[in-house]
């Protein structure tokens, strides 16, 4: 009786323990971590999880950032991802607001920082658009505008870590300068909230504050001989553009 007593005893204790080496961790996007097994998931919908005071919590999918499963082997210090639980690797649906410094390389090389805001599609597409300041040098003065522009982004992967593509194209409004068309194509891979790309860009306007004498020679006006019948200097510049971008 003893015996069978013990071994009773000792098959809850084994149920008991692996019941428990195993339980999943609910990241929250405000900081929270929820621990205890999931007892209802509906992918993009809703997660209910059960602590171990035997609470039942709900959190819709978008309050999530990951979840992972645990153990008391330290599994889940490799964020260890398992098929049936969500990561935060998929992108989806809803609004995504980028802040981005980058340098110009080039033409008219300089700095440029910018906010994208806009609307992720689905898992990969993503469309919206921005502004921000550019501080650059052209060949005879300094540049300062603000870009106005619509942006297209492509993630190529569902993973933590994934390529992308981006492209933009709008209008380069100058606060000195020349104002004009402003197109940029990159290439770069997303790490969760930090980007880094790199590509090529085009500017290319009309300079109406340019003067010239001779608008088949196009040289300067000096003292203060203008010559009405010049047409207005047109210009474009490439660059090499290196990307910095953080998403909030």
């Amino acid at each position: 009786m003893k015996k069978i007593l013990m071994l009773a005893v000792m098959l809850i204790a084994s149920i008991s323990a692996f019941s428990q080496s195993f339980r999943e961790s609910v990241y929250l996007k405000n900081g929270s971590v929820i621990k205890g097994d999931i007892v209802e998931l509906l992918p993009d919908s809703l997660v209910k999880i059960e602590v171990a005071d035997g609470s039942v919590y709900a959190f819709d999918y978008k309050e999530i950032e990951r979840i992972i499963r645990d153990s008391k082997d330290a599994v889940a210090s490799k964020n260890v991802d398992t098929h049936d639980s969500i990561s935060d690797f998929s992108l989806k649906k809803g609004s995504r607001l980028f802040a981005s410094a980058e340098l110009m390389f080039g033409e008219m090389p300089g700095a440029r920082f910018s906010a994208t805001y806009g609307a992720q599609l689905n898992n990969k597409f993503f469309l919206g658009g921005g502004t921000g300041f550019c501080i650059a040098a052209d060949w005879y003065s300094d540049h300062y505008s603000i870009p106005v522009f619509a942006d297209l982004r492509v993630d190529f992967l569902e993973k933590k870590i994934s390529p992308f593509m981006e492209l933009r194209a709008g209008v380069d409004i100058a606060i000195k300068g020349a104002s004009g068309f402003y197109g940029d194509l990159s290439f770069g891979c997303r790490l969760k909230r930090f980007s880094v790309s790199a590509g090529v860009e085009s500017l290319k306007g009309l300079d109406y504050d340019f003067p010239y004498y001779n608008a088949g020679r196009r040289e300067r006006v000096y003292y203060g001989n203008f010559d009405e019948s010049a047409e207005p200097y047109g210009y474009r510049a490439f660059n090499f553009v290196t990307r910095f971008s953080f998403e909030f």
